[in-house]
């Protein structure tokens, strides 16, 4: 880091979040974490919540008493999200929070003076369109792409319109990584899958299992928001060089653990994006970022779940 950062991290408390804010308080940073825990967990935080340079608060980031919170800070990293399974039952609470909330926060940091905003976004902006280029079309085919991407829009309106010392759009693929939830409902693939594999229990596959994901270690996001908080002002594909098959991840997580379960397939989701091919050479080159070999992040999650769960 090049200062020490006083900052406030909506989403503090979920899975990205919750590390996030630990490796800034291990830099040495002030830490605010701002979370209604609609899906983020206190438990997430329990390690650090008697830290003196961190503070949780309960607060829904559409509230305008979020300013005085903000009051003070000189970094926000916009890690707040309605997840994909929010907007297939409620697209309006989706758009509220996804492009409503990253609105209210932008005007406030705006008045509040903040230097830096990070932003976290989604490699579902793009749709079906391949490859993913941070440069080219974006065309979401998902009421979650939609109000992800109205959200990035606001962010570059507000860093042009008041120019933000540093901000950078960050687009996630498939994170993963010890702590992610792992219920069907609100959790990643791999902490599903794993959950499932120790419990015993069969795991279910929406298509045919031959669809592409790009997975990328919680470890290497987190470095990704730290570097972009003092890098070049851009947007990033925030994602690994690791591509493989649904199918071939399940294979590979019953390898390793030695165990094996039933498979279950069933109907597509809707707004499921078959394959991803997105590009990661400007996050490399620009902000420096080296990602954990997929066997290498993979072992230390399976690790972390098998204490869970033993």
């Amino acid at each position: 880091m090049d200062n020490i950062m006083n900052c406030v991290v909506t989403g503090g408390a979920g899975f990205i979040g919750s590390h996030l804010c630990k490796r800034l308080l291990e830099d040495g940073n002030a830490v605010v974490a701002v979370d209604n825990l609609s899906a983020g967990k206190l438990e997430n935080i329990a390690g650090i919540m008697s830290n003196p340079n961190f503070k949780f608060i309960n607060m829904d980031v559409r509230l305008i008493d979020i300013e005085n919170v903000m009051r003070g800070a000189d970094t926000v990293f916009n890690l707040m999200a309605s997840k994909k399974n929010v907007c297939l039952r409620s697209p309006l609470e989706d758009l509220h929070v996804n492009s409503g909330g990253t609105l209210n926060l932008l005007q406030i940091a705006q008045r509040c003076g903040v230097r830096r905003f990070i932003h976290a976004s989604t490699g579902s902006v793009y749709g079906n369109i391949s490859p993913q280029i941070e440069e080219g079309k974006t065309l979401p085919v998902s009421y979650y792409g939609i109000s992800k991407l109205a959200g990035e829009n606001y962010v570059k309106l507000f860093a042009d319109k008041y120019t933000f010392e540093h901000w950078a759009i960050l687009r996630y693929f498939h994170v993963y990584g010890g702590s992610q939830e792992s219920a069907d409902s609100l959790g990643g693939v791999i902490a599903i899958f794993l959950r499932h594999i120790y419990q015993g229990t069969p795991i279910t596959v929406y298509g045919d299992g031959s669809q592409v994901r790009c997975f990328t270690y919680v470890k290497d996001v987190v470095n990704a928001n730290i570097q972009a908080a003092n890098g070049d002002s851009d947007i990033y594909n925030c994602v690994s060089d690791e591509r493989i098959t649904i199918n071939e991840l399940i294979e590979m997580l019953f390898k390793k653990t030695g165990k094996s379960v039933p498979v279950i397939y069933q109907d597509w989701q809707e707004g499921d994006i078959k394959n991803f091919f997105p590009t990661n050479g400007k996050i490399k080159s620009k902000l420096g970022i080296r990602f954990t070999p997929f066997d290498v992040g993979i072992q230390e999650t399976i690790d972390a779940y098998c204490s869970l769960y033993s």
